[in-house]
């Protein structure tokens, strides 16, 4: 019998943008002072059951990359860390940034429900010449633009993240 691999896995903290109830996506909102606390108590309840890394993988976005910073400081622990985008956070397109109580307000409750729980509904569309596109950002420098997201739904959300699982991440947990 193979041994047992564990996978842990850990949202990251909460973020400014999380804290002002806004749409966050890819914005590079940083952690809160709560979210830096969270994460504290993170590495705390991963010291507590033991848990020994062999490597860590986080999205390209700040919040999570301090997150697991954090963790690693708070126990200790110097692993290689894999960084990348295709772990990044849902992207929520042309709604990114804005409040979702005025969302809601704008665009009725069940919309905003829509948009944030459908597996499938995407939320409007970032424009093209968005500053927000993240073609703009030099991080996604050398991905293809046709796989930068404008916006997505979670089922494409799972299939981005999934190139990443088959990719990367399952051939490390063997």
């Amino acid at each position: 019998m193979g041994r047992l691999v564990r996978l842990v896995l850990v949202r990251h903290g909460e973020s400014t943008y999380n804290r002002q109830n806004r749409f966050t996506g890819w914005i590079d909102a940083p952690l809160s002072e709560n979210g830096k606390r969270e994460a504290e108590r993170a590495a705390n309840l991963i010291a507590r059951e033991g848990f020994k890394f062999r490597i860590a993988f986080t999205s390209v976005l700040k919040r999570a990359v301090n997150t697991l910073q954090i963790i690693m400081r708070k126990n200790s622990l110097n692993l290689d860390v894999v960084k990348c985008w295709r772990l990044n956070e849902r992207h929520y397109g042309a709604l990114q940034g804005l409040n979702k109580g005025e969302m809601a307000l704008k665009y009725g409750e069940r919309q905003v429900l829509l948009w944030r729980r459908s597996y499938s509904v995407r939320p409007p569309m970032l424009q093209k010449s968005s500053s927000m596109n993240p073609a703009r950002d030099p991080r996604y420098r050398d991905v293809p633009k046709d796989e930068l997201p404008l916006g997505e739904s979670l089922a494409d959300t799972v299939k981005r993240v999934r190139k990443c699982w088959n990719s990367s991440i399952k051939k490390r947990l063997r």
